[in-house]
């Protein structure tokens, strides 16, 4: 008798609950979701390979600056979201050049070792572009032009 009590209250425990339990979860505020971090900026991408940002374009899902260090020019974008980012390298990979990726943000340039020293500062990852446009006729920066204006800079 004793083991069929103690399996009815279990029986009861278990279902529990009703309108009251109902009433309480609807009370309780829904979990928050923390804002996504803000991507660095154009200036602050510039700062930390040692040049200064010259804007060059500033539309809805991004920002765009370029910037040269001594001879190395560099590109560098603030996106407004990871998809736009994304997007973005996949395209300009195909110029080759190297690319140091964070969270909403790029920096292009011509050569990876030129991206290592930001990575240090920045953090992201580092990508390399296919270059099928970087064997042929240009300024060397991968571009696929013969100046490099469109991409890297100046």
């Amino acid at each position: 008798m004793a083991g069929l009590v103690a399996a009815g209250v279990l029986l009861l425990a278990g279902c529990g609950g009703g309108a009251a339990d109902q009433d309480q979860d609807q009370k309780r505020p829904a979990p928050s979701v923390p804002p996504s971090p803000r991507p660095a900026t154009v200036e602050q991408l510039a700062a930390a390979v040692g040049c200064e940002a010259q804007i060059r374009m500033t539309v809805e899902d991004y920002r765009q600056g370029v910037c040269k260090k001594g001879e190395t020019a560099y590109t560098l974008i603030s996106f407004t979201t990871d998809q736009g980012k994304r997007e973005w390298v996949d395209y300009a990979q195909m110029y080759g050049g190297a690319y140091l990726i964070g969270t909403r943000w790029a920096i292009g340039t011509n050569e990876k070792r030129h991206v290592e020293a930001a990575r240090s500062k920045l953090g992201g990852s580092v990508e390399e572009g296919d270059g099928y446009a970087s064997s042929g006729t240009g300024d060397g920066t991968g571009t696929g032009t013969s100046t490099g204006e469109d991409v890297y800079g100046p």
